[in-house]
């Protein structure tokens, strides 16, 4: 629906199997889906219905996700990295955590070229691979180059 542009019934659909299916592996796909029709119909709506969802005192990894989308929306930059640590840490130890160290190393990289900082992020996400994985990255990157 999304690629044929009915992005309202695609929508609705999509919040439909994240709501009524919120454990299973389909909503992850979903989310996906509906961020992507939502950025095309109703993106105020969609961080709404974010927002209420990741309000709940349950944690699912569902709902990092959703944590992180919303960080990316953020325009102010200590919010913006706050938001991404504390699901970090809300999440630790779990993929979400992955993905948010990545989200906040790309963040410096692009967003800011803050080399610096992203250099320390990098160090940050293969400490975490190095206590999480069986296997030991041997370090994304020694030197970043200059932008």
């Amino acid at each position: 629906m999304i690629f044929v542009k009915y992005y309202k019934f695609a929508v609705d659909i999509c919040k439909s199997i994240i709501d009524e299916n919120p454990d299973s592996s389909l909503t992850s796909y979903a989310l996906d889906l509906l961020w992507q029709g939502s950025r095309n119909y109703d993106v105020e709506g969609f961080k709404n219905y974010l927002q209420e969802k990741t309000s709940s005192k349950v944690k699912k990894e569902l709902y990092g996700d959703m944590e992180l989308i919303l960080s990316s929306y953020d325009m102010r930059k200590s919010s913006k990295v706050q938001s991404i640590e504390s699901t970090a840490q809300k999440y630790a130890g779990t993929s979400i955590e992955e993905a948010a160290l990545f989200q906040k190393f790309m963040y410096y990289f692009n967003d800011e070229e803050n080399t610096d900082m992203a250099k320390e992020t990098s160090d940050e996400l293969d400490n975490f691979l190095n206590r999480n994985l069986l296997w030991k990255p041997t370090g994304y990157l020694k030197e970043i180059p200059k932008v």
